[in-house]
């Protein structure tokens, strides 16, 4: 009778083993299979950094880094893993000194469940190096349309800012720069203005410091108008045998901006004379030539430039015909009786552009009979 006693205990401890097991295989799949994966471009992000900007140095470059992790565990707890809960991490407190290191890759975020077989790579290479620094005065850009017909003639800052940060940024960096808000502005305005360093696309610099990074920034206003742009001198002389026909400016009216006080007294704008040199003394030649501005103008377009082109032409000759000689000045009660020669040979020398210019028909061959009285005589055509 007490062995039968004891048989209902023994059932219903396997049947509660029976459903620990499987509850076990509810929550974790098959224990008796165990897969592996891949998870692949987790980036890498780095701790203590402070520790290297206290002793001057600063990652030479600004790369990305990823790691791969090659995992294992049943099905089940692979599929539950959320990937975007990874993170990887470089330490960077051992790193004292300039150099190139080998830092090591640890992974947070994976549930105890699941075994890292792997990190690919384990190490990843970086190069600190000393921090560089430089001085620079900041780029102030407008941005928007000032009220009441007026136009910015200048958004400066007299703030300097340190810049500093590795060697290959500092390198490409091209400005620092702020944007200023114009819009609605009807009189002169200070404003404080955030300014970042950008390359010569216009690509901001993300691992450059700048110190301050606010400056003061002061807009002065003012209006326009339209100017002419003077012809300037020419300088030197021309080959043997060759002139300058003519000097012209592009464009011939610029567009200038400042008080209108100033602007008053503005009415053209030179350029500086213009020089002919040994390689341009027997042909036409353009140059680029910039304005002169008053202080307080500005210009208002993309380039202070002017081009000034010179034409020299060759000096040639030309033969004309005049078919027919008329008097001038007869005295009363005198007539011409006989002229021996009916026409008169010319040669004219100049440029050709000129001389293609001239025509018999706007030519005459005069004889001055002034003072003449009865009589034969030789007179000058």
């Amino acid at each position: 009778m007490e062995k039968n006693s004891k048989l209902p205990f023994v059932i219903r401890l396997l049947i509660a083993l029976l459903l620990a097991i499987l509850f076990w295989y509810y929550v974790n799949g098959d224990t008796s299979v165990i897969v592996s994966r891949v998870i692949n471009d987790i980036p890498v992000t780095f701790t203590n950094s402070d520790v290297l900007a206290e002793n001057g140095l600063v990652l030479s470059s600004n790369v990305s880094y990823y790691v791969n992790l090659q995992v294992r565990g049943t099905e089940k707890n692979l599929d539950e893993i959320n990937t975007k809960e990874i993170t990887a991490e470089a330490d960077l407190s051992s790193i004292t000194t300039a150099g190139t290191y080998d830092v090591s890759v640890v992974t947070k975020g994976t549930a105890n469940s699941i075994i890292i077989s792997a990190i690919v790579p384990e190490t990843i290479t970086v190069t600190a190096e000393e921090i560089t620094e430089k001085e620079w005065t900041p780029t102030i850009i407008p941005q928007g349309k000032p009220a009441s017909g007026n136009t910015v003639i200048s958004s400066t800052t007299s703030d300097t800012v340190t810049v500093s940060g590795p060697s290959d940024e500092l390198a490409v960096l091209s400005s620092i720069s702020g944007v200023v808000n114009v819009d609605g502005l009807n009189g002169d305005s200070s404003q404080y203005v955030r300014v970042r360093p950008y390359d010569a696309d216009g690509n901001e610099l993300t691992d450059i410091t700048i110190e301050p990074d606010i400056v003061r920034a002061e807009v002065v206003l003012g209006i326009t108008k339209e100017v002419n742009v003077t012809v300037p001198q020419v300088q030197g002389s021309t080959a043997d045998g060759y002139k300058v026909t003519s000097v012209t400016v592009d464009p011939e009216k610029m567009t200038v901006a400042g008080k209108q006080d100033v602007l008053e007294t503005v009415t053209s704008l030179s350029l500086d004379a213009v020089t002919i040199g040994d390689t341009n003394n027997a042909s036409s030649f353009t140059v680029e030539e910039s304005v002169k501005l008053p202080t307080g103008v500005k210009l208002i377009g993309d380039t202070d430039k002017v081009s000034v082109s010179v034409n020299i032409e060759q000096v040639v000759e030309k033969r004309f015909t005049i078919d027919s000689i008329e008097t001038s000045n007869l005295g009363s009660g005198l007539k011409v009786s006989k002229i021996d020669a009916s026409s008169v040979a010319i040669k004219v020398s100049g440029v050709t552009s000129e001389l293609n210019e001239l025509s018999t028909r706007n030519m005459k061959a005069v004889l001055d009979l002034n003072g003449k009285g009865e009589g034969t005589y030789s007179i000058p055509v």
